[in-house]
């Protein structure tokens, strides 16, 4: 009795991808290449202002050392 509902699931899962056309793949693939696109725009802009944000550190103190203990200890 137990393996009927896993037989019924199977069956819900073969008929949605049977029925599912090519459409929404095509929409769910260009979908995801956006939001992978926007994501990386983001991670650029990112590292952008956290190297600017160590370039104006190391004018304010004039010295890569100190800039480079400072970061080591947020890490610790």
């Amino acid at each position: 009795m137990a393996q009927q509902p896993d037989e019924a699931e199977d069956a819900g899962r073969q008929s949605w991808t049977e029925q599912a056309p090519d459409e929404v793949d095509d929409k769910a693939g260009q979908r995801l290449y956006e939001c992978m696109h926007d994501v990386q725009e983001q991670c650029d802009v990112m590292v952008r202002q956290s190297n600017d944000m160590l370039r104006r550190q190391l004018k304010v103190e004039g010295d890569s050392k100190s800039v480079l203990t400072s970061v080591g200890d947020v890490h610790c």
